[in-house]
């Protein structure tokens, strides 16, 4: 259904197809005293496939994606030939490498705003220290730990497949 995790439809289409949309999230775990989630906060990938395993994420994006597809029963799309486990597991399988190939790019940029958030914090209290000696260095230390936990859970952070969406296109349901 459309509130589920999983879901079929159908697209009117001149050209046939088979569409897998995925939509991942990805999310960093870490102690919540480090604040991570304002670098890297759960984040959503979306990746749509076609048949031939190819990224067309860019040509179908969701809102239009959303509003052309017809809710169906999986059912008699099942029962038909040439289509198997094997399939859909290698849809997925290729939807996974391009949800992993964005968040390198996500994560670097995570890692770039923590590294200039946390190196400017650690700064100013550097700085201050020097004209101010109620700063204590745990405080510029606590800061260090922070960068350092807060890099490694930015590295660590894992995709979870949230929901996915198996799309029939053609000029009729199960053409």
């Amino acid at each position: 259904s459309k509130a589920g995790t999983t879901a079929f439809g159908f697209v009117e289409s001149k050209k046939p197809d088979l569409l897998l949309e995925t939509v991942f999230v990805l999310e960093a775990v870490a102690d919540s005293r480090w604040h991570v989630d304002q670098f890297l906060a759960p984040l959503p990938v979306r990746v749509v496939v076609d048949v031939r395993g190819n990224d067309v994420t860019a040509a179908r994006d969701a809102a239009s994606l959303a509003a052309e597809v017809e809710d169906g029963t999986i059912q008699r799309f099942l029962e038909r030939p040439g289509f198997n486990a094997s399939l859909l597991k290698n849809l997925l399988s290729r939807a996974t490498e391009r949800a992993e190939a964005q968040t390198r790019g996500l994560k670097a940029a995570a890692q770039a705003r923590a590294s200039a958030a946390l190196g400017a914090e650690r700064q100013r209290l550097v700085d201050l220290r020097k004209i101010n000696p109620h700063v204590r260095p745990e405080e510029i230390q606590l800061v260090e730990e922070q960068s350092r936990c807060t890099g490694a859970a930015i590295e660590q952070a894992r995709l979870r497949l949230d929901s996915i969406r198996l799309i029939i296109e053609g000029p009729d349901h199960l053409g």
